[in-house]
């Protein structure tokens, strides 16, 4: 049988939901079968096992694409001069979380061809996901000597220079394209409008997306209460209701509305019915429909050892909540909002945090758009923060090193200078600046914001 004909059969063999061992046995016959030197083979398999690699919507996790990835490596081992092999594994690596690794592959694509505009946006991209929008715009810029000012060049372009806290830059750049109204060229131009000042013109802008989104509403609504709109605002936040899954996701911005225009009684009334309805939920022994949407909300009125309460149930109630990252985290946040935090308070903090930061699940239930490690280095990063308010510098210095580990020898990524700067500082016998936090929103994806 030829290697296409093998390649052929393995792929009939691989059904949308496959068990791991399946798609190991595939493999091992494969390694074992086909030509060390088939390169469109091991191109062909590696695409049919990679599929449509949305990880962020459904996390593989039976293998595939680890699968993919080794296929991929053999086909470079192939062809070590062809791009594709090479473009091909730093795309999986990044959808396997490893956004650091996939910066390798991509350097290789554009030595093996340095004009390719798809390597140099690739390679411009995974520079802005670790946080270095500095390193990825000199290849951004490069996409627009070769191919022109093309949309999504142009919109990553603005998001790095955003992302690089140059936000007149940005707009500007967008002016380049001022006929593109796409959902996502309006909305990071009202998002810079409002950035710069110039929150009126953002308004019409809003609009525009409220019709074309449902979930534009929020951020409509918002900006007219900032511009003194209150009314408006409202009438927006009846439209967002009408969308949302649950009145409590719109809740915590009516009520932010409403205290923004000083009409606090009304606030205080809605605040209070809702954290009743919450309350008596638990006091039941059982979880609102919405839980996370009521965790927010508590959050949101300031009622925070209610919702400590809430999210206690939710460890006790939810399987599977124990390890989840972004809801330990949560609480150990609330633990420093709480009114008079004391220091038990804190080092309980400090504790959650810690907790949070040493679950390594490798395909979170929650949407995540940034990696594991990232999100977890940052954990490591407020754990030594909170230490550091009660004195504990050594026991700080030592959960800023545990987020080094995390991240590993992957130099590339920008919050490992934060955590050895901050790390650095506990050496001495009193910290005497303040210590940097961890922007996460800087490790997004810039390519998924800008679609």
């Amino acid at each position: 049988m030829s290697n296409e004909d093998l390649v052929t059969s393995y792929v009939c063999r691989i059904p949308r939901e496959s068990k791991p061992e399946v798609i190991a046995a595939i493999v091992h016959e494969a390694r074992t079968s086909i030509s060390p030197g088939a390169y469109q083979a091991w191109m062909a398999l590696g695409r049919a096992l990679a599929g449509e690699r949305v990880a962020w919507i459904a996390p593989v996790t039976d293998g595939r694409l680890e699968a993919a990835f080794d296929c991929f490596q053999r086909a470079s081992r192939a062809e070590p001069t062809s791009p594709a092999p090479w473009l091909e594994a730093g795309m999986t690596s990044r959808f396997l979380a490893r956004s650091g690794e996939s910066l390798g592959h991509f350097a290789r694509a554009l030595e093996a061809a340095p004009e390719d505009v798809h390597g140099l946006m690739l390679l411009a991209n995974s520079w802005g996901r670790v946080g270095r929008p500095a390193r990825a715009l000199p290849f951004c810029d490069r996409v627009i000597e070769l191919a022109g000012r093309v949309s999504l060049a142009i919109h990553l372009r603005a998001y790095l220079l955003r992302q690089a806290g140059k936000q007149q830059e940005a707009l500007e750049t967008l002016e380049w394209s001022s006929s593109d109204n796409t959902d996502s060229m309006l909305g990071m131009r009202a998002q810079l409008l409002e950035s710069v000042g110039r929150a009126a013109e953002a308004v019409p802008l809003q609009q525009r997306l409220c019709d074309a989104s449902p979930w534009s509403w929020t951020t409509y609504a918002n900006t007219l209460s900032q511009l003194g709109r209150t009314q408006d605002a409202l009438e927006a936040l009846v439209e967002a209701e009408k969308r949302a899954r649950t009145k409590v996701e719109v809740l915590p911005h009516r009520i932010a509305v409403l205290r923004k225009a000083e009409r606090q009684a009304e606030a205080s009334a809605l605040a209070s019915k809702a954290v009743s309805r919450i309350m008596g939920a638990l006091r039941r022994d059982k979880l609102p429909g919405s839980w996370d949407d009521a965790v927010d909300l508590l959050e949101a009125v300031e009622h925070y050892e209610e919702a400590l309460a809430l999210i206690d149930k939710v460890i006790e109630k939810v399987p599977g909540a124990k390890r989840d990252r972004a809801l330990l985290g949560q609480r150990a946040r609330l633990l420093l909002k709480c009114p008079g935090a004391s220091r038990e308070h804190t080092v309980d903090a400090a504790r959650w945090f810690a907790k949070a930061a040493s679950v390594d699940e490798k395909h979170s239930p929650r949407v995540n758009f940034w990696d594991p490690c990232v999100d977890r280095a940052s954990l490591w990063n407020e754990a030594g923060l909170a230490l550091v308010v009660v004195g504990d510098l050594s026991g700080a210095k030592a959960a800023f090193e545990a987020g080094q580990q995390v991240l590993g020898g992957q130099e590339v990524y920008a919050c490992l200078d934060t955590l050895r700067e901050n790390a650095a500082a506990c050496s001495s016998d009193a910290v005497k600046r303040p210590l940097a936090r961890i922007d996460l929103m800087a490790f997004r994806d810039p390519l998924l914001m800008c679609s």
